[in-house]
């Protein structure tokens, strides 16, 4: 039923000239095709919805977009571009001077240097998001983002016990808050959870998952800025 009311909104704000509707329309839009396998036009919705981002004028609005562009980058496998998206991401949220979304888009580079095997990087990039992202108010999902992508990291660097709290307590955070958080971020749960699980055992890995839900935000913050990363070694670049 989503994508029908998605493409009716859509339409209907293309007749009326609603340049804002239509490109918040596209980006959903391309968000459903994403989960349903439905790449081919995603790409151009997301070139269409950030033209239309850029006539309205609205920085924030048009980092978005082109973040949404990064993210579809991602999920084709072409880092390079992806990782240029977020740069340019990057310069104009701090051209702003918007705190909350340079953390949000710092966690989405910091993504990218994680599946590029640069782990050291990735960590060091996300401990800056998360401490942006607590001074700033309202901005429960930058930290959230963090945390979920520090989760990865600490799967990957093999630190098992933390992965297991961290990734669990943020996948607590967003089914409390009902969020649709996108393909992009689910898939790399996922693919963090499933090594960490088989690693732990079923019972370990229960406890572990119960002692991460059972975290506040504010001590799961503390825990991933406070805890040393081990020094794990870089992986070589793909």
């Amino acid at each position: 039923m989503a994508i029908p009311l998605l493409e009716r909104t859509l339409a209907l704000a293309r007749s009326v000239g609603d340049l804002r509707i239509a490109s918040d329309a596209l980006s959903y839009l391309d968000i459903r095709a994403d989960q349903h396998g439905g790449l081919e036009r995603a790409a151009a919705r997301l070139e269409e919805a950030l033209a239309l981002a850029r006539q309205l004028g609205f920085p924030i609005l048009y980092a978005r977009r082109i973040s949404a562009l990064g993210e579809h980058a991602i999920v084709l496998g072409d880092l390079q571009r992806a990782a240029a998206r977020m740069e340019e991401v990057l310069n104009l949220v701090c051209h702003v001077g918007d705190a909350g979304f340079t953390a949000q888009y710092l966690a989405g580079l910091a993504l990218i240097r994680l599946k590029r095997g640069e782990l050291v990087r990735a960590q060091a990039l996300l401990h800056v998001a998360l401490t942006l992202a607590r001074d700033q108010r309202d901005r429960q999902h930058a930290v959230a983002l963090a945390l979920w992508y520090l989760g990865a990291a600490a799967a990957s660097a093999r630190q098992v016990p933390r992965a297991a709290r961290l990734l669990s307590m943020t996948g607590a955070l967003w089914q409390a808050r009902g969020l649709c958080i996108g393909s992009t971020s689910n898939t790399e749960r996922r693919r963090a959870l499933a090594p960490v699980g088989v690693t732990m055992g079923e019972e370990i890995w229960a406890a572990a998952y119960a002692a991460g839900q059972a975290l506040s935000l504010e001590q799961a913050s503390v825990e991933a800025l406070g805890e040393a990363t081990g020094g794990p070694t870089e992986r070589p670049r793909r």
